[in-house]
């Protein structure tokens, strides 16, 4: 997962065209709505989600859940930092 978060985080396992993909397009999409509180919410520079991986300030992190197993993991790109726990 160590390897995974890694290549998430840097953007090896995408292509070019969408590696540049400007994040701030997120920014400001969806909105608080009460019958899903907390997940649908203002997206912020703060905190985001897109293409399965959430942003939140400077680091980048996963959480998958498959067949029951669930982990997480994590990329802090300034400091070529990976964290992984399953």
């Amino acid at each position: 997962m160590i390897t995974t978060a890694v290549k998430v985080g840097t953007g090896a396992l995408i292509s070019s065209q969408l590696r540049s993909h400007d994040w701030a397009a997120l920014l400001g999409f969806g909105k608080k709505q009460d019958n899903c509180a907390p997940s649908c919410f203002t997206q912020i520079n703060a905190y985001n989600y897109g293409l399965g991986i959430v942003r939140s300030d400077r680091g980048l992190l996963q959480n998958p859940l498959v067949d029951g197993y669930g982990a997480v993991e994590a990329y802090l790109p300034s400091k070529k930092i990976a964290i992984a726990v399953a």
